[in-house]
């Protein structure tokens, strides 16, 4: 079955579970555009090597921050770089830091800033900033 058409797989982070709905994974990100392919590479795509694009979305981002620092040490040997990612995988804490993205200016989301903070620390990447103010609504 092409990739296009494939619904359900067992994709790499399946845990050699069978049938399991890629489209619609088993799981929420609060994703606000609705399914988790919207607005971005279908989750059922097929990469090089049958890996699904719902298992190494993220891996891109991580590449290109670890191509980055490394050029960065080449521009200035011995000085560490200082990256800022939004999209992270597995090992982003040694290459770059992270970027919870945007939010709104609401209180609620001052005490969701502190929540993804904190969760990055359990993910292993110690370098985490928010977007505190806000950048939509009202910030004063």
């Amino acid at each position: 079955m092409t990739s296009a058409r494939r619904s359900v797989g067992t994709g790499i982070g399946a845990g050699g579970e069978t049938g399991i709905n890629v489209t619609y994974p088993p799981y929420a990100i609060h994703n606000s555009f609705g399914a988790l392919s919207a607005n971005t590479v279908a989750t059922n795509a097929t990469h090089a090597g049958g890996y699904l694009e719902l298992d190494v979305h993220n891996l891109f981002g991580t590449m290109e921050a670890h191509a980055t620092y490394l050029a960065l040490q080449k521009v200035r040997p011995g000085k560490r770089p200082f990256i800022i990612g939004r999209s992270t995988f597995v090992s982003q804490g040694k290459w770059a830091g992270h970027w919870l993205g945007d939010n709104y200016s609401k209180w609620e989301y001052m005490y969701l800033n502190i929540q993804g903070v904190l969760q990055f620390q359990i993910y292993q990447i110690p370098m985490v900033g928010a977007d505190t103010c806000g950048f939509s609504m009202y910030p004063s």
